[in-house]
């Protein structure tokens, strides 16, 4: 330690404290999606953080909406065993009428930090991703090693969802907001926009997807490489793999998704896809998918 005097004042010059078990730490929140202008009551689950030096923030879009002092909001832990047992803090939070991302942060007077994401949307979306919440919640050690990496691995995944999603949303609202106004007028990279868009296809999330066909379509997206927003929709082949997964509403939606009066029908069940396939030439070779082929017959675009 080095004292320096100036002023009549002893400044005391310590290194922070090193990484320990008396840190902070959020493990999972609940909801992890809120819809707007709702009053959400948020769980947050975790380690070490009742300590009497700890606050909880909660933000959305950079406007604090709760700061309280966490053992505040802590239900009875059982003093022994605190440092290893799961703790919660509840709390109650209106929600403005905003889309985009929020967190929750749990902070030891700057000494250790954590914090935990969470989306701010439509109701049917925040419905829909919430789903993830399980995922996230129970991905517990077990003696099995490869069943831990792949729960770890399927958690991480959601965690990147939550996160790209946010700032997908954030960057939208900006957009939106400022328009051409805005001095950090940054698009979204279309290899990310697709990856939201494949894991939520492969979740079957109808509300999800046609939100992010809209934020396409808000020109939020980069679109890299292709000169024109059809093929970008080629590139992502959502109608084939909507029908891959034998997924017959998320066929439905896209057959009739029509983004705006500049455009017609987006998704035909004769477009060339893999291989050289149509969706029918799919399904026509598949079993168990005459919904699938009924809803494909029934396009309204032809």
């Amino acid at each position: 330690f080095a004292p320096i005097y100036a002023a009549g004042r002893v400044v005391l010059d310590a290194p922070l404290p090193l990484k320990s078990h008396r840190n902070c730490k959020i493990s999972s929140i609940k909801p992890i999606a809120v819809s707007v202008t709702e009053r959400a009551q948020f769980v947050v689950k975790g380690f070490n953080l009742n300590q009497s030096s700890t606050r909880l923030l909660c933000a959305v879009e950079g406007k604090y909406l709760v700061q309280e002092t966490c053992y505040d909001l802590m239900d009875a832990v059982d003093p022994i065993n605190e440092q290893d047992k799961l703790q919660h803090l509840c709390f109650l939070c209106s929600i403005p009428n905003v889309s985009g991302r929020g967190f929750i942060e749990v902070e030891d007077f700057g000494l250790s930090s954590t914090f935990f994401p969470f989306i701010v949307a439509e109701q049917e979306v925040c419905s829909e991703i919430c789903t993830l919440e399980g995922v996230i919640e129970t991905a517990v050690p077990t003696v099995d090693i490869n069943k831990n990496e792949e729960k770890m691995e399927i958690r991480n995944q959601a965690l990147d969802f939550i996160h790209e999603m946010g700032w997908l949303l954030h960057r939208n609202h900006l957009n939106r907001k400022l328009g051409d106004m805005n001095p950090n007028l940054n698009l979204f990279p279309f290899g990310r926009f697709k990856w939201l868009m494949e894991f939520s296809m492969d979740h079957d999330w109808c509300a999800v997807v046609k939100k992010l066909l809209g934020i396409l379509f808000d020109g939020t997206v980069d679109l890299g490489d292709h000169s024109s927003m059809e093929f970008a929709l080629l590139d992502m082949c959502l109608l084939h793999r909507a029908v891959r997964r034998n997924c017959r509403p998320m066929v439905e939606l896209l057959l009739r998704y029509v983004p705006n009066n500049d455009y017609g029908f987006m998704f035909k069940p004769n477009v060339v896809g893999p291989a050289g396939l149509t969706p029918l030439h799919m399904v026509a070779s598949r079993e168990g998918c005459e919904n699938v082929l009924d809803a494909l017959t029934d396009d309204p675009g032809l």
